[in-house]
């Protein structure tokens, strides 16, 4: 079978490998299509250096099910699957079972159907312990923000805000149930910030991993409140660790190992998906064949207008 790797900064290679065999519980899966998140990026760009994950890169997989251990029920071979997987880069790979939902695929979309997003996306938003009548700014509306904006109870909140310097991304935020949407750069985005939470917010997301974001968000939440960490920060940056002590903040940390159960967030989010409150259709922009993945993830890493996520199809 052929894989992706990303052992050279700049440059990835399609290697040969043995089709691996399920153990006893676990599933062979036909890929059909892997998300490229922002880390893959950070892997080509050589600003990660996970050697393991380099050579088999890839987690966000949905495919076909084409063979299984003996102790694996509830499945049967060419039942579309998405889950928790590495490797995924890959004509084939071996998942656990419990790490796998079906999925009602449709036409041969798989993209619209990966999972391991939006299981990150739902251990987010359980992380906050929203409460009725709270006030939520939301910064950063990207792949996994956009995703946040669906799953956010906005109509049990007092305001619900995002903010972002792409204008198209708002516009989708907003139909996708954010209150008020607003661009940082905008010579009237800290007034009207004030206006609506003078106090600041019971709880900001930074969800964009730029440099400074945290400190923003710092800013605007209020003493007490909540902030929490969901973009994924690339090296090392300083943040306004004395700020956080005087205003007495949570501060969240909700990456997948901050959850207290991730096949339960798995599982959940891809219910969720089956229900409609989470939809990829707008946010899967770009699909690209593996055998063209150099010029993919060269795309990707140049940050083009319009791109909101892309997949690699198998």
């Amino acid at each position: 079978m052929n894989y992706l790797s990303l052992v050279k900064a700049g440059e990835v290679e399609i290697r040969e490998a043995p089709k691996p065999k399920p153990k006893r519980n676990e599933l062979l899966i036909k890929v059909k299509a892997c998300g490229i998140c922002a880390f893959d990026i950070y892997a080509f760009q050589g600003k990660v250096s996970f050697e393991e994950y380099l050579e088999h890169p890839g987690h966000e997989f949905v495919g076909v099910v084409e063979g299984f251990g003996e102790e694996v029920s509830g499945f049967s071979v060419g039942d579309a699957v998405s889950g928790l997987g590495s490797g995924a880069f890959a004509e084939y790979i071996t998942v656990p079972a419990e790490a796998v939902e079906k999925v009602p695929v449709v036409d041969n979309n798989f993209s619209v159907w990966i999972s391991e997003p939006v299981a990150c996306v739902v251990n987010g938003i359980r992380s906050l312990e929203i409460e009725p009548g709270d006030s939520v700014l939301l910064i950063g509306c990207g792949y996994m923000g956009l995703l946040m904006v669906q799953g956010i109870p906005a109509k049990l909140l007092k305001y619900f805000v995002v903010a972002d310097v792409i204008e198209e991304r708002l516009s989708l935020a907003k139909a996708f149930g954010a209150e008020i949407a607003l661009n940082p750069r905008d010579p009237s985005f800290e007034g009207e910030i004030k206006e609506i939470a003078p106090r600041g917010f019971d709880i900001v997301i930074e969800a964009s991993g730029a440099k400074g974001a945290l400190d923003m968000a710092t800013n605007l939440v209020r003493e007490g409140g909540t902030l929490c960490v969901f973009g994924y920060h690339v090296g090392r940056e300083e943040v306004p660790t004395g700020d956080w002590h005087i205003k007495g903040l949570k501060i969240l940390n909700s990456a997948p190992n901050f959850s207290r159960n991730f096949l339960k967030d798995l599982r959940d989010g891809t219910a969720l998906m089956k229900k409609g409150t989470f939809k990829q259709d707008k946010l899967i922009t770009h699909t690209f064949q593996y055998t063209e993945a150099q010029k993919a993830f060269e795309f990707v890493a140049s940050k083009p207008q319009g791109y909101i996520k892309g997949t690699i199809l198998f």
